[in-house]
């Protein structure tokens, strides 16, 4: 499943946290050798072993804090209170920062400004005239009128498709 292919250790597997490098240095400096069925390098923990290592060798225990801390028991994933709470920060920063962003730049003041500015730029541009402003600070549009009042102008002749 889509699941699957993302999961650190498959679904319903052994979690494979940063506890099990601990656990697979002790091994390899115990003896261990890759293992003849899989041909992995490294020991990895198995679902049928309760995802513990090999039995015989010299392990941290289970509930030591190189493997077990935070709350949570063997290999896992779990953050420290005061990572959560920069982690919060982060996150939170970043939020706020992107919305002062969208509307002070994007939807505000800013962007209302270079959008005059722009359409000031056009109007001398295509029309060869001074755009006004209007009492809102708009710039008029006066070349949408010249142009809709040469498109009424237009005759039938000049519609038809051409055909040479």
């Amino acid at each position: 499943s889509v699941l699957a292919a993302f999961s650190a250790g498959g679904v319903g597997g052994c979690f494979l946290g940063p506890q099990v490098k601990v656990w697979q240095s002790q091994v390899m400096a115990d003896g261990w050798h890759p293992d003849s069925k899989t041909g992995y390098k490294w020991w990895l923990p198995e679902k049928d072993q309760d995802c513990l290592p090999p039995a015989g060798y010299h392990t941290s225990p289970l509930n030591s804090t190189e493997i077990s801390q935070f709350g949570c028991v063997g290999p896992n994933n779990c953050f420290s209170q005061g990572y959560k709470w920069q982690l919060f920060a982060v996150i939170m920063t970043f939020i706020i920062l992107n919305h002062v962003f969208a509307k002070v730049f994007l939807q505000g003041c800013v962007a209302s400004t270079l959008r005059r500015r722009q359409r000031m730029r056009d109007s001398k541009l295509y029309s060869g005239s001074r755009m006004r402003e209007n009492e809102f600070g708009q710039a008029a549009d006066t070349v949408g009128q010249e142009m809709s009042q040469s498109a009424s102008s237009a005759t039938d002749q000049d519609l038809q498709p051409y055909t040479g």
